[in-house]
């Protein structure tokens, strides 16, 4: 069969060679099959080196990760989404075509949420050497930790506001509580009122940290809010139920034993009779104290429940929009390494029906790919090793992408494959050299170039270990059937021969 050969092959006229024998054996075709694997995984190994260099070069996990904590904002904020076009949504085209971020175009509120949740964590050293965010990872608990160091407004603008009328109603509190002496509370009511101080207390200490005489302080945060004390407001109201009925039961009794109208009086009903005016006021005091808790209680529920009610939306909502962004994360990276391998195909001249149909007639070049698994062992080793992006600066991921990209290719070059030439594509530009022929032939040329560069293309898009784990099942297929052929050999008896193959 005469196969022409341009950019796809070497250049020069016609062949006579065929891509295929029929008289081909099994274990040749098994070593073709081999060799071919043993191209595609170096093939593949590059595209993985570029990929791997433009991650970390272009920062695009820590990117969509940024675009990911958008996404979560907007929803718990209850604000729409940005308008964002197509450019926008990849980090790769946005960086390539220099459009905004997707924080640019959203709500006020949410963008200054998620500038202060990036500000806490370039202040906790998850940073690139530029000096940028980098988040290569980002859990949920992370996440909540830092939205504790912000300013709670960020979550709910009214928060401040709320929580003024909060400190308003403590102070109202503190000030009824000071009014009640002690000493006069009879019996053991004394020690139930030092009960109502003990659970009121730590409140009352946890929100002087917030607050600057009267006013709540500028830079408080979410934390300091969250970390106030659980309010235990229904204990301090029972035992001040338990309270009041004594000192109800108190000034009845009082009441019982004054000095009747006109009667002569006696110790016990002169000394009724000064307790009475005491026990009204500590009723009316305590009466006070009742309804102040209750208000404190109303407005404290108010102020806290919705910052607590957004922190559960963002653990809720957490799980959802990462799941989305691992989605959207492995779309892009797929389709980007459709667009790399192309690239890697048409720069290497790495058509798939040329390259077969060097490996099954040049037995020189399919030996040297059955034998090179220690070249490959040393690919596979330089191109796993993974350097946090954090520690390195751009000049070295540079360097170490291309290095690597120099040793695979180098290695590729080896076997007796050319990368595309200048003068291939000077003589397709110009018709000369083996394009000097009619546009028919020309386009059909093309359209063989096109076909094995596209085949490959598709195939270096599965990714290096797609192609290991099948060399590795190719080579264990190849010691089965060498096992098998070496066990019917003992086997056969002597002087009988060898079975054709």
């Amino acid at each position: 069969m005469l196969t022409r050969v341009g950019i796809g092959g070497k250049s020069g006229g016609y062949t006579g060679v065929t891509l295929t024998n029929k008289h081909m054996s099994i274990p040749t075709i098994l070593d073709n099959l081999i060799a071919m694997a043993v191209v595609l995984l170096i093939l593949s190994l590059v595209v993985q080196s570029i990929q791997s260099g433009l991650k970390k070069l272009l920062k695009i996990k820590s990117r969509q990760i940024e675009d990911s904590l958008i996404d979560l904002f907007e929803h718990v904020l209850n604000k729409p989404p940005g308008s964002e076009s197509f450019l926008q949504q990849s980090p790769i085209l946005r960086i390539v075509f220099r459009r905004k971020h997707p924080s640019e175009p959203s709500d006020p509120q949410v963008k200054h949420l998620y500038d202060d949740v990036l500000k806490k964590f370039r202040e906790l050293g998850r940073v690139a050497q530029s000096g940028k965010p980098m988040l290569n990872s980002l859990s949920k608990e992370d996440l909540l930790k830092v939205l504790e160091k912000i300013a709670p407004n960020a979550l709910t603008p009214q928060l401040t506001t709320s929580l003024q009328a909060v400190s308003d109603q403590i102070t109202v509190v503190r000030k009824t509580l000071q009014s009640i002496i002690p000493d006069q509370l009879p019996g053991d009511t004394s020690a139930k009122f030092s009960d109502i101080q003990a659970t009121l207390l730590p409140l009352l200490n946890d929100f002087n940290a917030i607050v600057t005489g009267t006013s709540i302080k500028p830079d408080v945060l979410i934390g300091d809010v969250i970390n106030l004390r659980q309010l235990k407001l229904q204990d301090a109201v029972s035992v001040l139920g338990e309270v009041q009925a004594k000192i109800e039961k108190d000034l009845a009794a009082a009441r019982a034993a004054a000095t009747p109208g006109g009667a002569p009086s006696t110790a016990a009903s002169s000394l009724a009779d000064a307790s009475i005016p005491t026990l009204q006021k500590l009723a009316g005091d305590f009466n006070s104290v009742a309804q102040a808790i209750t208000n404190l209680r109303t407005e404290f529920d108010s102020a806290i429940a919705p910052l607590r009610g957004k922190l559960k939306e963002v653990e809720s909502w957490f799980d959802t929009v990462m799941q989305s962004f691992d989605e959207r994360y492995a779309r892009g990276m797929k389709t980007w390494a459709i667009v790399i391998s192309l690239g890697v195909v048409v720069l290497l001249n790495a058509n798939f029906f040329t390259i077969y149909q060097k490996i099954s007639t040049n037995e020189v070049a399919r030996n040297s790919l059955l034998q090179s698994q220690a070249k490959l062992n040393e690919l596979k080793e330089a191109a796993a090793k993974d350097k946090p992006v954090e520690a390195q600066s751009l000049g070295a991921i540079i360097k170490e992408t291309s290095g690597q990209v120099n040793q695979e290719t180098a290695a590729y070059a080896a076997f007796g494959f050319q990368p595309l030439k200048r003068q291939q594509v000077s003589d397709w530009v110009g018709g000369k050299g083996s394009w000097s022929v009619g546009w028919c032939d020309r386009f059909a040329h093309m359209a063989k170039i096109a076909a094995g560069w596209m085949l490959m293309t598709l195939l270096l898009s599965v990714g290096a270990p797609f192609w290991e784990d099948a060399l590795e099942s190719l080579f264990g297929l190849k010691s089965l059937l060498r096992t098998g052929s070496e066990t019917r050999n003992i086997e056969r008896k002597s002087g009988a021969g060898q079975p054709k193959t």
